[in-house]
């Protein structure tokens, strides 16, 4: 019988001989039996088992056969277990309107003929199994539409993302065309001058700075670039050696001193001797350094002061570069260190790609270490403070 193919079916009955025609009847028919006499072996065996079907007695003599069947509905493993209870004493109509209350899927009186058990049981097997593949199908519907709609918004993000990335390298573009065009027609306008012979001693002497800041923008500008494509491709290397941080920072705050001086920018500085010796690429610290000293000066108002701090943490120690500039809005302090990021009144207004955070970022986390900006807002400054480990283990290309 295909109905039966492969199903157990538990038959409960504490009349031995009732029982036994009841198994040759369903074994006879293809299924597969197992037996129980009372109520509690009823509920051990089917939470064991987990019958296909349940032909249960409605007169045992540890409990009624509709309290076994309300037990077997309330435990989930057994819950949608179709329950058929049979009985030759409760033959009424308020005795089968009991078991059905019961939980009970059909409710048989005896004389039991094997066909109408059969058939029955092959009723309520089919249900079951329809059930089942009903569940099922919702569930792969709903793992599908779950599915659909991940894939809708990955690709939503996706396309915002893509969206967002080309927003962003058109300004790019749009600045690195504004930033080359400044430095470019100073030097044709001086070269020309120059060229031309007419210029007075004095005047000449001008020309000179200007192309040799110029070009020194420039090289800078270009510089940036190539970094940043190197540590996009994953090919700026370190040379690691022990260094003296103090002298790094030294050596970067020369490199603003000019550019402070004209704005009138007090630097002062505070180094710690504990915090000094370190492992790292002084070139790449010192380019770390600048980075946030030439921001900390561009973006505070003359007769401000920018501080350098370095200081002892254990095993770490950390470089702190805060100013009294025009700080950093909240919407834009986590995006500071991303490329083709720009604050609205930032970076436009003085000037500049946006490259020299982004480069400090990768730079740091390249030395094992991290890097962190912290505003109160607008017109209330900004410190930035770099974390690095005394010693780094292995240098790892930024």
């Amino acid at each position: 019988m295909t109905d039966g193919a492969r199903s157990l079916v538990l038959n409960v009955d504490d009349y031995a001989p009732g029982r036994y025609a009841r198994t040759q009847v369903l074994r006879g028919a293809g299924f597969d039996v197992a037996e129980a006499a009372s109520g509690g072996e009823t509920l051990s065996l089917a939470s064991r088992c987990e019958p296909a079907l349940v032909v249960l007695d409605v007169n045992l003599p540890d409990m009624s056969g509709y309290d076994v069947c309300r037990r077997l509905k309330a435990d989930p493993r057994t819950a949608m277990t179709p329950v058929i209870q049979v009985s030759a004493t409760f033959t009424h109509g308020s005795d089968r309107a009991t078991g059905l209350e019961a939980g009970a899927d059909a409710y048989l009186t005896e004389p039991l003929e094997p066909r109408v058990l059969l058939a029955t049981v092959g009723t309520l097997l089919r249900t079951r199994q329809a059930l089942v593949e009903a569940e099922k199908a919702r569930a792969e519907a709903e793992a599908a539409r779950a599915d659909a709609e991940r894939a809708r918004a990955d690709a939503e993000a996706a396309r915002a993302d893509a969206e967002a990335t080309n927003r962003s390298k058109d300004e790019f573009i749009a600045m690195l065309s504004h930033e080359l065009r400044g430095p470019l027609n100073t030097l044709v306008g001086w070269t020309r001058l120059l060229a031309s012979g007419r210029l007075e001693p004095w005047r000449e002497s001008r020309a000179l700075d200007a192309l040799a800041r110029s070009i020194q923008a420039l090289t800078r500008l270009t510089d940036d670039l190539l970094d940043v494509s190197r540590i996009v491709n994953g090919k700026l290397p370190l040379d690691v050696r022990p260094l003296d941080l103090g002298a790094v920072i030294a050596a970067a705050i020369d490199g603003v001193r000019d550019a402070a001086d004209a704005k009138g920018v007090v630097i002062g500085t505070s180094i710690d001797s504990e915090a000094t010796a370190v492992a790292g690429d002084a070139h790449r610290l010192q380019q770390v350094v600048w980075n946030l000293l030439s921001n900390a000066v561009k973006f505070t108002a003359p007769e401000g002061r920018v501080d350098v701090r370095l200081e002892n943490h254990g095993q770490e120690v950390a470089i702190v570069v805060a100013d009294t500039g025009i700080g950093i809005a909240p919407e834009f302090l986590p995006h500071v260190f991303e490329r083709f990021q720009q604050a609205e009144s930032g970076e436009l207004r003085h000037g500049g790609l946006g490259l020299g955070l982004a480069i400090v970022r990768h730079l740091v986390e390249a030395h094992g270490g991290h890097v962190h900006a912290h505003s109160e807002g607008a017109g209330q400054g900004a410190a930035f403070t770099v974390v690095l480990r005394r010693d780094v283990a292995a240098p790892r290309a930024a």
